[in-house]
């Protein structure tokens, strides 16, 4: 290599490494959510397409040239755009069905099978599949409101006869509604007479959700039964609307989203138990379908939404990997989950669960080791400090012979992996629930962990009462108790405190953002000098979009306490 090409190497990269790491599978699935996008930047908002194709080739060729892949720019453009088409053919493809549903007026006359029952503390909100208006079948889905005394004797599966005046989602008017088009919710009704249960359909995974809330009923106090029937199901609309709120105001509401730590706690449940029964003298293959079986069967008991399959095909994608020997890379199986999720469903890529589960995920990969070694670092040195005459020791031996460090050590791992999760997530949670919690990460380092450490103990225990419903009360009792005292300061307390409200992200302003964040983390490899300049520059034209979007005082602020947090951490690296 020539001195000035070890010049050039010098200046964007340490030691002639590569800026980012090339990673196929996650770009790929990232072009398909932007076609995805595009797609619907040009049905919903009438924007070009050929915008986000142009930001798509930029895109590529710029990351072509930090991973170090010029030579292989032309394939992998194409390949960039062969996923951008396929996600806005998708996209459009399921938003052209969706508006397919034909007009309907006047009194109907209704049958649908109950597929979703969400209770609010007045009505409920019922969504009915296999329609027949009339006795003419339709395709799509209704979604009925009822008073919740009318819908307490309902059951998943149940099929209904009613009268109705129905209205028809034709045209998307108005707000998009990702929920409505991912479910095939087609038309809405909001009175019903004449109501009555005229048979069952038999869904297996229905029936088992039916089962399971029964014996929770049965076992569990009625506010700590709505709590555990969430906590496993990912079901939360039966929960007390203030109890709830009050939750996420709190900043834990996603451990009623059946997310990661759900999945990951069974999923090392069943490692465990392979590695404790005969199960372990199985093949690779028995065992790994074991495993997929359980999680994915677990999965539809939870509707398939996008946090379980996310969580579910993560865990997969890892166990395969280690049974086989082969490499993985966390960020490509989160790239692998986000494009299974999008190519069955491209509607949910607008979704605030998909969103917070993906985004939360990708934190804790991209930014958690960053702020771990952040938060160590004087750990460390104080640690080290007055052994060897002043020599400084190796972290590993400070963990073998400093006692306090072993506590501490896990202590900060907990603590980086909760704050990379809210930094990952804010904007979106800003965007959607209008604040950021001021007791998130105080309330995720104390109760997710007790949860997470039970979860398994809980998930076996309300499984078994499922399967002998007489002995509920026994066989619940430890947990009720348990989840009762987890619940009583959110009942008795209040957690209105916000760190911030009123603050709203752009789409470039979100972008800036989270290049930001990711120019801060170990994933991109930049001399001190280069990412200086780089962090100034992204930062200033953050707080150029912050004030454009919010007005002049909270831009101010926000762009302050960004400053002040990311130099902080960036002079630790």
């Amino acid at each position: 290599m020539t001195g000035r090409a070890q010049k050039i190497n010098k200046m964007i990269g340490r030691d002639g490494r590569k800026i980012i790491n090339f990673r196929p599978v996650l770009l790929f699935s990232s072009s398909l959510a932007l076609g995805i996008g595009g797609a619907y930047a040009a049905e919903v908002h009438e924007l070009p397409l050929a915008a986000f194709i142009l930001v798509l080739l930029a895109a590529g060729v710029l990351l072509c040239a930090l991973s170090g892949e010029i030579k292989n720019t032309p394939f992998i453009l194409t390949a960039f755009l062969l996923a951008f088409g396929m996600g806005a053919l998708s996209f459009r493809a399921q938003l052209n069905a969706y508006r397919k549903g034909r007009s309907i007026g006047g009194e109907t006359s209704v049958v649908g099978t109950v597929e979703k029952i969400g209770l609010g503390d007045s009505y409920a909100v019922l969504t009915l599949g296999d329609l027949t208006f009339n006795g003419e079948e339709r395709a799509g889905k209704l979604r009925l409101q009822l008073s919740s005394v009318a819908a307490q004797s309902l059951n998943l599966s149940d099929e209904l006869f009613f009268d109705c005046e129905i209205f028809s989602m034709q045209t998307l008017a108005g707000e998009f509604r990702a929920d409505l088009v991912s479910d095939d919710v087609r038309y809405v009704a909001y009175k019903a007479s004449g109501l009555a249960v005229v048979g069952a359909e038999f869904n297996l995974f229905r029936s088992i959700a039916n089962r399971l809330r029964g014996a929770l009923q049965r076992g569990m106090d009625e506010t700590t039964a709505a709590v555990t029937y969430a906590l496993l199901t990912g079901e939360s609309s039966g929960i007390d609307e203030g109890l709830l709120e009050n939750v996420r105001r709190g900043g834990i509401a996603h451990i009623f989203a059946v997310s990661g730590l759900h999945i990951g706690a069974l999923y090392a449940f069943l490692r465990l138990l392979i590695v404790k029964t005969g199960l372990k003298r199985g093949s690779k293959t028995t065992r790994f379908l074991f495993v997929a079986f359980i999680l994915l069967f677990y999965s539809g008991v939870c509707g398939f939404s996008p946090s379980v399959l996310r969580a579910a095909i993560m865990c997969l994608a890892t166990y395969l990997a280690e049974l086989f020997g082969t490499k993985s890379d966390p960020l490509e199986r989160l790239g692998f989950a986000a494009l299974i999720v999008l190519l069955l469903d491209p509607a949910s890529l607008f979704a605030i669960g998909f969103q917070l589960s993906f985004a939360a995920a990708a934190g804790i990969l991209v930014f958690s080791r960053t702020l771990g070694d952040v938060m160590l670092a004087p750990v460390l040195a104080l640690s080290a400090r007055g052994d060897r005459g002043g020599e400084n020791l190796s972290r590993e031996e400070i963990a073998e012979k400093r006692l306090p460090f072993r506590f501490l050590q896990p202590a900060i791992g907990l603590l980086a992996v909760t704050l990379s999760a809210q930094i990952a997530t804010a904007p979106f949670q800003l965007n959607a629930f209008g604040y950021l919690s001021g007791w998130g990460l105080l309330l995720n380092v104390l109760i997710v962990p007790l949860v997470g450490a039970v979860y398994s103990a809980v998930f076996l225990l309300a499984f078994l009462a499922t399967v002998f419903p007489s002995g509920a009360a026994v066989l619940l009792f430890l947990p009720n108790a348990f989840i009762s005292a987890v619940l009583l300061p959110f009942q008795s307390l209040s957690f209105s405190f916000s760190l911030f409200e009123g603050v709203r992200f752009s789409l470039p302003s979100a972008i800036l953002y989270y290049a930001l964040v990711s120019l801060l983390s170990k994933k991109t490899n930049l001399p001190r000098t280069v990412k200086a300049t780089a962090f100034f520059v992204l930062l200033f034209a953050l707080e150029c979009t912050m004030y454009q979007t919010n007005g002049r005082i909270t831009a101010f602020i926000q762009g302050k306490i960004l400053q002040s947090q990311s130099l902080a951490f960036f002079w630790t690296l």
